[in-house]
């Protein structure tokens, strides 16, 4: 029988402040699969069926280098993950022969050898220095043979806008259409191109079929997994002495706590209404002015800082037909309304453009207002997760969208729960469905 060949797509982040921070989560996610595809062994939903191999193909932002790995599932037995994962420098892979040069034996030579499709890092602009770019990935899974990803995790910084590989900037280019492009010295996740047709390249070269390729290399059941943060707006405002973009703590954040959080600690009707998952139909007042203050008084980094009042005009500025042009602190909001804003919110973010743009891979990533984290390291294979703390940290913004915006954070036969929300075909027509209130 021949070998089934599937791949995974790993990346991690660079990080100027704390080196270091992302690069052994690519281990971690290679023997973690691993494990779980040895435990799926015979069933019939198993994404791996022996005899086959996996070969991970990993992109590290920091050393801005490719490499893969390859794994063997035999028909009969288990090959276990190894201590340490012995990564090949893409560019040496050679799947026929067992010569320390090389990966692996074995089959899956031809379009199923990474070297014939995986995009290398290179100069980003004329005579500039070799680098890894999401665009690298996306790429490769565009050229990989159809239906064999059976993973891309990106393991980063993130933020509304997509994941932060690299930190660099987004000069917004179009072409004289108005057609958007990626700025070809951004290495980052960008919401503005990358889920469009041709995903911010030429629409009639390199770009035509992009994002039909792109589909075309997720396996049936493939994921797409963003690990990472969605704590901050993007707004084109330059503070005193700066310049724009500057950011800003989630508004989301902001009316759910309001909304949600605090009411969750009140012993009254509309309480109980909302612990029900039902939708009060009082007006809630959302003390805004009390969020501004909070973030003002914020020494981190992430925010731009702006004193509390100019804060209260910049997130007033986000959603207009919430807001309604209000000038006072407190405001008051049904939670239809809330529910509402956080649709056109949610609908603003890198992982619900993925997963609308492709309808048959299911998509994971924070839900906005939540922050990704790193799990503790005494689990075995410690990865990144939403830590679920209810005491003012995550717990009630999850609650909220399993509640009432028809988005799970509970992963099915996961190895273990990490909180990340589950966009597939079905959230995507909740959230809309809410935009409009239907």
């Amino acid at each position: 029988m021949a070998e089934q060949i599937s791949f995974v797509i790993i990346a991690t982040g660079a990080d100027e402040d704390a080196p270091g921070t992302f690069t052994s989560l690519a281990e971690r996610r290679v023997r973690s699969l691993v494990r779980r595809f040895n435990k799926e062994k015979g069933s019939a939903t198993a994404l791996v069926k022996p005899p086959a191999r996996v070969r991970f193909i990993y992109y590290d932002f920091e050393s801005n280098a490719a490499s893969v790995y390859g794994h063997p599932f035999p028909e009969k037995g288990l090959k276990k993950p190894p201590g340490t994962i012995k990564w090949q420098t893409l560019a040496l892979f050679d799947t026929d022969s067992d010569t320390p040069a090389g990966i692996e034996a074995g089959e899956g030579g031809g379009d199923n050898d990474p070297t014939s499709f995986a995009d290398e890092p290179g100069a980003l602009v004329a005579g500039g220095a070799t680098k890894c770019s999401i665009v690298n990935i996306y790429h490769t899974v565009r050229a990989a043979p159809r239906a064999s990803v059976l993973e891309v995790s990106l393991f980063s910084h993130g933020f509304v806008q997509g994941p932060v590989l690299a930190n660099t900037t987004d000069r917004k280019l179009s072409l004289a259409d108005g057609t958007p492009q990626r700025t070809p010295e951004d290495q980052d996740g960008r919401v503005r191109t990358d889920f469009l047709p041709h995903m911010g390249e030429s629409p009639t070269g390199a770009g035509k079929d992009a994002l039909k390729e792109f589909a075309g290399g997720f396996a049936a059941g493939g994921t797409l997994r963003i690990y990472g943060c969605n704590v901050q707006d993007v707004v084109d405002v330059a503070p005193v002495g700066g310049s724009a973009p500057s950011y800003i703590r989630s508004t989301v954040r902001q009316v759910l706590r309001q909304a949600f959080t605090k009411r969750l600690k009140k012993k009254d009707a509309i309480t109980k209404k909302l612990r029900a998952g039902k939708i009060p139909t009082d007006a809630l007042e959302l003390d805004m002015g009390e969020e501004c203050d909070i973030e003002a008084s914020l020494t981190d980094h992430a925010f731009t800082h702006f004193p509390s009042a100019r804060l209260l005009e910049i997130h007033y500025a986000i959603d207009p037909a919430f807001f309604g042009g209000a000038t006072t602190r407190k405001i008051s909001k049904t939670l239809s309304e809330v529910i509402k804003f956080v649709a056109r919110e949610t609908a603003k973010a890198y992982v619900f453009k993925a997963a609308e743009a492709l309808p048959d891979v299911t998509c994971f990533g924070a839900v906005p207002g939540t922050g990704g984290n790193f799990e503790d390291s005494k689990l075995t294979d410690a990865m990144m997760w939403v830590s679920r703390d209810n005491n003012e940290g995550n717990g009630p913004y999850l609650q909220f969208f399993e509640s009432f915006m028809g988005v799970s954070v509970t992963e099915k036969n996961a190895e273990r729960q990490r909180n990340y929300g589950v966009f597939n075909a079905a959230a995507v027509t909740a959230i809309k469905d809410r935009i409009t209130g239907s």
